[in-house]
C-alpha cells in the first residue's frame, strides 16, 4: 500500500506552531495549490490542503517560511474525525515528510531542501492541539 502525497503552492497565512498536550511541536499551515486548467469562465482554481509538521521540522517551517512563499511538500495523508457539536467532523490534512522552499524574500537563488526524516521522528499517533 502507498500513502504517498506531493504538492507544491502557495502559503495562505504565516504557519502556526502550537506544542501538543505531549510538548511535541506541531506546525499546521494552509498551502494554495492551484489546478492545473481552467474553469468555465477561463480562470484557475486552487485547492486549500491543510498541512503539519511536526518536531524541528515545524520550527523551521515556521521560522522560514511566512503568507505567500512557494512551497513543494511531500508526505502522507493522514484522515481522522471528532465530534462537534453533537456532529461528527471529517478532517484530511498532509502530514509533511520531505519539503523545499522554492522562492524567499531574499533571493529567488535561494533555494532549500530539508527532510524531516533527517531531523525528528514523525509522530503516525498524534495529538493535536487544535
Amino acid at each position: 500500500m502507498i500513502n504517498k502525497v506531493i504538492l507544491a503552492g502557495r502559503l495562505i497565512k504565516d504557519a502556526e506552531l502550537k506544542s501538543t498536550t505531549s510538548g511535541k511541536e506541531v506546525c499546521q499551515f494552509v498551502l494554495a495549490v492551484t489546478r492545473n486548467y481552467k474553469n468555465a469562465n477561463g480562470e484557475y482554481e486552487s485547492d486549500f490542503i491543510t498541512c503539519k509538521a511536526f518536531g524541528k521540522t515545524a520550527q523551521f517551517i515556521s521560522n522560514f517560511t511566512k503568507k505567500g512563499n512557494k512551497l513543494a511538500i511531500e508526505g502522507r495523508m493522514l484522515t481522522g474525525s471528532y465530534e462537534k457539536d453533537g456532529n461528527k467532523v471529517y478532517t484530511t490534512d498532509i502530514v509533511v515528510e520531505t519539503f523545499s522552499l522554492l522562492d524567499s524574500k531574499k533571493s529567488e537563488e535561494n533555494k532549500i531542501s530539508y527532510k524531516a526524516e533527517e531531523i525528528d521522528e514523525i509522530p503516525t499517533n498524534m495529538e493535536l492541539p487544535f
